[in-house]
Parts: structure tokens; C-alpha cells; sequence
């Protein structure tokens, strides 16, 4: 029977994937416009705290600037080795004495930036569960019992992390991904225009196919909140009704049940975890695409004279710089699909109206 009632759980799952990939437009923009609609809630949630936003702006800008010129300094200091007996040590000993002083720079800036958005994240999460548990004080009764407790439990401890780690610090990671994007191009137009014409063709591709996950992804991510508020509700419903199950002789049933629910969150979880690793490799291997042929073309052309070895080298690291934004954009589009799926749970309860006041009756 176990096994039976196994085949039918991944049966109807499947169907369930089957139409995940089949939605048409209207399913698509009804899903895009919620999103939406949940990503404005959260900033006015987490607008609170716009100062510390501010600052982890000004030091993430400040940061990847500095980021930025390192590979200039690089490949200067490398043209200054030109071969054995003709190193031109003052210019070798004054860049990397830059490159030295613009690290310690980096690092201490990028540490405030992380400071700050931690800050500013850990913050947002306090302010929703306050939100959320003051809430819970002032709906209607219905609602309480129509949910579980630990479904509710689940909420405002997993759900609200999920949401504040997916929505609020992709407002930070998309923004500093932009920008490290746009400098970054300009210091290779800059540069060689020919090879920065080949990295922004080609390294745009690895978010295209981040997106083209993400849309699959988002229906495993909604299933998932859910199943895992289920399973929270069950255990928390069973353990503390033990007494009156044992009173029941109803133990193998709930059994069966829990066994029943645990094994679709197993299912579920494997696709919403598949989809989520899936990104990163795929656009690694666009950003890897992008390196050979900057290599290739710029030995290329350092063999015909016109660039040079450091150059090629300042290059590559910029093509690598302009390439992990992607990356770090798609990581954060499939976190988004978890993100939005729980914000709809906390926010189904920040929504739900009050229950009438009795005061004067």
C-alpha cells in the first residue's frame, strides 16, 4: 500500500511539472504581476531602514571601483617586465604599491558593504516578524484555526528568513551587479574595443538561460513553502494531540499520512534544489566560453603588435569581473522564485483584515 500510494504522489507531481513548463502567457504574466506586486510590499517593508540601505550603496559603489582598477595597475606592471635584464623595476615598484594600497581599500569597503547589508537585512526580518506577530494578535479566530500552528510557526521563522535573504538582498546584489557590468564594460571599451565587443555579446547569454530556470523553477519553489509549512503544521497538530490519537487507536493512519506528506516534500524538494543548481553551472559555462575567446583573439592580436601582454591580462580579468555579475544575478533570480513564494504566505497573513473591534458593545 505504501508503495502504492508512493507511485501516486510522483504521478501526480509529474503531471503537475508537465503543466509547470506548459503555462501559457496569461498564466505567465498573472504569475509576473504578482511578483511583482509582492517585491513593492517587501520594499515598503524594508524601506524602514533606508539609511543603512544608503550606506551599503555608497560603500558597495565605492568597493567595486576600487575592484575595478586593479587589473589596470596589473597589466601595466606586467608591460614593465619586458624580459630578462630589461625591468623597469620603478614603474613594477610603484604599481604594485597602488595595487596594495587600492586592495587594502577594496577589502575594507567591501567589509562595510557586507556589514551594513547584513545589518539592513537582519533589521527587515525583526520589523516583518514584529509585523507578523501583531498580526497574528488581531485576525479573526477563523483564520487562526483554519491554520495549523506549526504552518504558522513556519512563517514567520523560515518564510520571513527566505524572503529577507531572496528579495531584500537582491535589491543589493542586482544593484552592485549592474554596476560591476557597466564599469566593467567601459574599462574594456576603454581598453581594446574589439574584445569588449565579444565579451558583451556573448556573456549576456548565461542570464538569458538564468531566466529561462527561473520561470521553471518558480511553481517548485511555491509548492515547496507550502508542503514545508504542511509538514510543520501536521507534526506540531499530531504531537500536541498525541493523547487523543492514542485515545483513537490512530496512530498508523497519521503515520501513513505524515509518510504520505514527507514524500511529496522530498519530490519537491529535488526539483525546486535541482532548478536551483542548475543556474550557476549553466552560466559558468557561458562566462568559461567568454575567457577562451578573449584569449584566444587577444594572443591573437598581441602576436600582430597591436595590444600587449599586460593588456591581455587586464582583459581577462575583466572579462572574469564582467561575467560574475551574471553568475551572481542568476543565483539570485532562482532565490527570488523561493523568496516570492514565501512572501505570498506572510504576506496572505499581514493581509488578512482585523478581527472587528467589540469595544462600546
Amino acid at each position: 500500500m505504501a508503495n502504492l500510494r508512493k507511485k501516486e504522489i510522483l504521478r501526480r507531481i509529474k503531471e503537475e511539472d508537465k503543466k509547470s513548463k506548459n503555462l501559457d502567457k496569461t498564466q505567465l504574466k498573472k504569475i509576473k504581476a504578482q511578483n511583482q506586486g509582492l517585491f513593492k510590499l517587501a520594499l515598503k517593508y524594508s524601506g524602514q531602514y533606508k539609511v543603512l540601505l544608503i550606506l551599503t550603496m555608497v560603500f558597495m559603489f565605492v568597493g567595486n571601483v576600487l575592484e575595478l582598477l586593479i587589473p589596470i595597475f596589473i597589466g601595466k606592471s606586467i608591460d614593465a617586465i619586458v624580459g630578462v635584464g630589461e625591468v623597469n623595476f620603478s614603474v613594477l615598484t610603484k604599481n604594485i604599491a597602488i595595487i596594495i594600497m587600492i586592495a587594502v581599500g577594496n577589502g575594507l569597503f567591501i567589509w562595510l558593504y557586507n556589514y551594513f547589508a547584513n545589518f539592513y537585512t537582519f533589521k527587515t526580518s525583526e520589523y516583518i516578524r514584529k509585523q507578523f506577530f501583531e498580526k497574528i494578535n488581531s485576525v479573526p479566530i477563523r483564520f487562526v484555526d483554519s491554520t495549523t500552528h506549526g504552518d504558522l510557526l513556519n512563517r514567520i521563522i523560515n518564510d520571513v528568513e527566505i524572503l529577507t535573504d531572496g528579495l531584500v538582498e537582491a535589491i543589493i546584489s542586482i544593484t552592485s551587479g549592474a554596476f560591476m557590468i557597466v564599469g566593467t564594460l567601459i574599462m574594456m571599451l576603454l581598453l581594446n574595443v574589439e574584445l569588449a565587443i565579444i565579451v558583451a555579446v556573448v556573456s549576456p547569454l548565461s542570464l538569458l538561460i538564468a531566466y529561462k530556470i527561473a520561470k521553471l523553477a518558480n511553481i517548485w519553489f511555491t509548492k515547496h513553502a507550502k508542503i514545508t509549512g504542511d509538514v510543520s503544521g501536521y507534526v506540531e497538530e499530531m504531537i500536541s494531540s498525541q493523547r487523543v490519537v492514542k485515545a483513537f487507536n490512530h496512530e498508523q493512519e497519521n503515520i501513513n499520512k505524515f509518510c504520505d506528506i514527507n514524500f511529496e516534500l522530498e519530490i519537491v524538494s529535488e526539483h525546486s534544489k535541482f532548478y536551483s543548481f542548475l543556474a550557476p553551472p549553466a552560466t559558468r559555462l557561458v562566462n568559461g566560453v567568454v575567457y577562451v575567446l578573449v584569449g584566444f583573439c587577444g594572443a591573437l592580436m598581441a602576436l600582430a603588435g597591436r595590444i600587449t601582454v599586460g593588456t591581455i591580462s587586464s582583459f581577462l580579468s575583466y572579462s572574469n569581473s564582467f561575467g560574475k555579475p551574471f553568475d551572481e544575478i542568476a543565483n539570485e533570480i532562482t532565490e527570488l522564485q523561493a523568496a516570492f513564494a514565501s512572501a505570498k504566505r506572510i504576506f496572505d497573513v499581514l493581509d488578512e483584515q482585523d478581527e472587528p473591534s467589540d469595544v462600546g458593545f
